[in-house]
């Protein structure tokens, strides 16, 4: 049976193969931008500077989670916290970003813009976690039975006498208090009416016989 800090850990660490999966992609997709070299070349020195902001977010952002994703094998549940707040940071920067590559006219702002939404989605994840690993920590979980006390225990196992007692004196009680049931008896009333036939046959017992 798991205890209540045993079950935080266990969403937190839960958390970790999401984080790992995420820096996963933002390096792939960071290294490639590296790699291809893009830069900005337009006349706008925002937007030159808005193209080298991504890249960096997308390097910088994947190791930052790489980070955070041994952080959260812990299991400690700051560590959630950690995460929510680098995860805000990298979709505000991109999503910041892709708004200004739109303004630009470059349509690839869309796909950093949707990549930013997708890491501040994250990061709601993150802070959802967090106030549960916090409710684990502090609700007592419903498998897990209230501790009671050995002598508690040992208290209500042990009969009482003097309710032993009282109990046998209530069924003795109980036993000669009950009537007893008569007899079954089958006697006719006094007052009773004799039937007819019954006098007529009589009266011809009784009456001598003539010679």
């Amino acid at each position: 049976m798991y205890s209540r800090s045993e079950n935080a850990a266990a969403i937190v660490r839960g958390s970790a193969s999401g984080s790992l999966l995420e820096a996963a992609l933002l390096l792939a997709i960071g290294f490639y931008l590296r790699w291809s070299g893009l830069e900005g070349v337009s006349r706008s020195q925002l937007y030159n500077w808005s193209v080298d902001v991504v890249v960096w977010t997308f390097l910088v952002g994947g190791f930052l989670i790489l980070g955070v994703m041994l952080l959260c094998r812990t299991g400690r549940p700051w560590t959630l916290l950690v995460d929510g707040l680098v995860n805000l940071l990298i979709g505000a920067s991109l999503v910041g970003c892709g708004v200004i590559w739109l303004s630009h006219s470059d349509i690839q702002g869309i796909l950093i813009l949707i990549s930013g939404l997708l890491v501040l989605s994250a990061a709601k994840g993150s802070w959802t976690n967090y106030r549960l690993a916090l409710q684990a920590m502090i609700t007592v979980p419903s498998a897990q039975p209230p501790l009671v006390r050995p002598e508690e225990s040992a208290a209500s196992a042990a009969p009482d006498p003097q309710a032993k007692a009282e109990a046998m004196e209530r069924l003795l009680s109980t036993k000669q208090a009950r009537p007893a049931v008569p007899a079954k008896v089958d006697i006719r009333r006094k007052d009773e009416p004799v039937p007819d036939g019954f006098l007529a046959e009589l009266g011809r017992e009784q009456e001598p016989k003539r010679e």
